[in-house]
């Protein structure tokens, strides 16, 4: 996996507690973290959502996501999504789309993450 974070700025990620889920319960929890520790970017394990987070009729990722871009906090649901996406069309769209901007990416490694970051930064 690599020491990825000796290249990534540690003020931009959020340390991680593998037991969290995150939900539209305790985001205020999570977006007081990122205020009070001034984070720009948080990264999020896929895991560590709820399995109702990826049905987009549900509407909780679009809610879950505008939280976030409101208050230009920066989000990256790290891991392995496919399964989510393999039958559904509009989260594979939606995916698509948030990887082209900058508010919330979808990316299936820290690495991966890491490159995205240094892109940026050569731009």
């Amino acid at each position: 996996s690599g020491d990825w974070s000796s290249d990534v700025c540690s003020s931009d990620l959020i340390p991680q507690n593998e037991a969290t889920t995150y939900s539209l319960h305790n985001i205020n929890d999570l977006l007081s973290l990122a205020f009070a520790e001034n984070i720009a970017l948080i990264a999020l394990p896929v895991t560590s959502l709820e399995k109702c987070f990826f049905q987009l009729e549900n509407r909780i990722a679009g809610e879950f996501i505008q939280k976030f871009v409101y208050y230009k906090i920066r989000l990256a649901f790290v891991g392995n999504i496919e399964k989510y996406t393999r039958n559904s069309k509009a989260l594979t769209d939606f995916v698509y789309e948030s990887n082209h901007g900058k508010a919330c990416w979808f990316i299936e490694n820290y690495a991966e993450l890491e490159h995205k970051l240094k892109q940026e930064l050569k731009n």
